[in-house]
């Protein structure tokens, strides 16, 4: 389920913008496909369904609101973040070919 949730990042532009960011979090929670919302000092982190909302979506929601997009890197998952040390350790250690017990005939 992990692979359909993504997360964008968007910053408010006003220092007063605190209070419109708490109101903005629990509109935003009321809309389809928003799974979860977080709010940090100026910041606001949004995981969505990729499947029922699209990032273009989130990011006009989030214009009408006065908010711009972040680019800021998201903190990935447990499990994203295990799988991705996963696939680089295989790919030290077995490189790009195939392994050996794929290759024989029986």
């Amino acid at each position: 389920m992990e692979e359909f949730i993504k997360y964008l990042k968007f910053r408010a532009s006003s220092e007063n913008s605190v209070n419109a960011l708490q109101s903005g979090k629990s509109a935003l929670l009321k809309q389809p496909g928003i799974l979860e919302v977080s709010v940090v000092d100026q910041n606001m982190v949004v995981g969505f369904n990729a499947y029922a909302m699209s990032e273009e979506e989130l990011t006009s929601i989030m214009n009408d609101m006065g908010l711009k997009p972040n680019p800021g890197k998201v903190k990935k998952g447990h499990i994203s973040r295990w799988l991705d040390n996963l696939a680089k350790t295989n790919k030290e250690s077995f490189g790009a070919k195939r392994l050996d017990c794929c290759d024989m005939n029986h």
